[in-house]
C-alpha cells in the first residue's frame, strides 16, 4: 500500500476526492471522515466545495479534513460548476466525485480503480447506488435521453411503473450510456480535456451532457454493479427547494440538455410528450405546451466547451492540502 505523500509535496496523488456541499451541517462532518476512512490505504487528497451554505458546513467539514481542504464559494455556484473549480485543482490522477450524502461501501473504491484503469478508453465508472435500506436507485442508464425514451414513459405512466429504479441485470461491469454525478470517479487529465461539467447546468443533467461529450471523444463510460455506493438521496435539493421547485429545476435543466442535443422537431415531440403527467400538474402542461410551439434557440453550440484549466501545480498558493 502507498503512502500518503509529506506535507507539501505536490507529487501526483491516486485519487481527489470531491465533495460538493450545500447546507450540510449535521452529516458534512461524517461524510468527511468517512471518505478520509475508505481512501486511507491510497495516495489521496479530499476537497470539499461549500456552494455558500448559510449554516455550519464549512466548520465541520474544516475540522473534519484530514489530507485535503475546503474550498468556500461566496455564491452558490451550482453542482457541476463547484465540482470543476475541485477538477481544476485536483492532485489525484483521478477525481472522485460524490453529493454530501453519498459514502462508498468497503471495498468500492479499489474496484473502481480497478475497472477504470483497465482499458485507456475508459474515461468514466460509477457505482451501483443504493438508499440506506439496500434498494437500487438510479445510477446508470443505457441511452441517452430523447423522443423515444420519452414517449416509452406515457406507458409507464398508465401502468404506474417507475423506471427510475432500473439497473442493469448484471453484477459484471456493462458499458453504459450515462452515469448519476451522485457517484463517479473520472480520470482527471480526461475530465479536464472535455472541460469538465457543462457550466450551461446549474443543476440536474450535467451528468447526462458530460456523458455526450466524452462518447463524443471516443471515450467510453462504465458501471460497476459490484461497487456499491450508499446515497441518502435528495437532502440537499430537498432542503432548499422543495419537491415541486426541485421537479421544475429538473425540467428546466432537461430543456437545456434537449436544446444542446436535439433538434427542434425532436424537441417539439419531446415537450409534448412531457405535458402528459399526473404530478406536478397544471404547471407541467403550461410549461411544456407552449415549448411545443417554440423553447428557444438551439445551443448546439455547447457540445464543445473550454478545456478546465489545471492549477494543480498551485496546490501552496492555493491553499495545499494539510497532512
Amino acid at each position: 500500500m502507498a503512502d500518503r505523500p509529506a506535507s507539501g509535496s505536490q507529487e501526483e496523488l491516486d485519487v481527489t476526492v470531491i465533495v460538493i456541499s450545500y447546507n450540510s451541517e449535521g452529516r458534512i462532518g461524517e461524510a468527511v471522515s468517512a471518505h478520509e476512512s475508505a481512501l486511507s490505504h491510497l495516495r489521496s487528497e479530499i476537497l470539499v466545495v461549500d456552494n455558500d451554505s448559510k449554516d455550519r458546513s464549512v466548520i465541520e467539514a474544516e475540522a473534519a479534513i484530514i489530507h485535503g481542504r475546503v474550498i468556500a464559494n461566496e455564491v452558490n455556484a451550482g453542482y457541476g460548476n463547484a465540482a470543476n473549480q475541485a477538477i481544476s485543482e485536483a492532485r489525484g490522477k483521478t477525481c472522485l466525485i460524490l453529493n454530501d450524502d453519498a459514502r462508498l461501501a468497503t471495498g468500492a473504491i479499489d474496484r473502481l480503480l480497478e475497472v477504470l484503469y483497465s482499458q485507456d478508453d475508459i474515461a468514466l465508472v460509477g457505482p451501483r447506488i443504493v438508499d440506506e435500506a439496500g434498494n437500487a436507485m438510479p445510477s446508470a442508464r443505457m441511452t441517452f435521453p430523447g423522443p423515444h425514451e420519452e414517449w416509452e414513459r406515457v406507458w409507464d405512466i398508465f401502468r404506474r411503473r417507475d423506471r427510475n429504479v432500473y439497473y442493469p441485470a448484471s453484477d459484471a461491469p456493462m458499458e453504459v450510456a450515462w452515469l448519476v454525478a451522485a457517484c463517479v470517479l473520472g480520470r482527471t487529465g480526461v475530465l479536464r480535456e472535455v472541460g469538465g461539467f457543462n457550466p450551461a447546468f446549474f443543476l440536474y443533467s450535467e451528468d447526462i451532457d458530460l456523458a455526450r461529450r466524452l462518447i463524443e471523444r471516443g471515450y467510453r463510460i462504465l458501471t460497476v454493479p459490484d461497487a456499491t455506493c450508499i446515497h441518502t438521496g435528495s437532502v440537499s435539493t430537498s432542503a432548499a427547494f422543495g419537491r415541486d421547485r426541485s421537479i421544475q429545476r429538473r425540467a428546466a435543466s432537461r430543456d437545456i440538455y434537449y436544446r444542446i442535443w436535439q433538434p427542434r422537431l425532436s424537441r417539439a415531440l419531446i415537450h409534448l410528450r412531457r405535458a402528459i403527467g399526473f404530478s406536478n400538474q397544471p404547471w407541467r402542461l403550461t410549461h411544456h405546451l407552449l415549448k411545443v410551439i417554440w423553447d428557444g434557440r438551439s445551443l448546439h453550440h455547447l457540445r464543445e466547451i473550454e478545456p478546465l484549466p489545471n492549477r494543480s501545480e498551485a496546490g501552496e498558493e492555493h491553499g495545499a492540502a494539510r497532512r
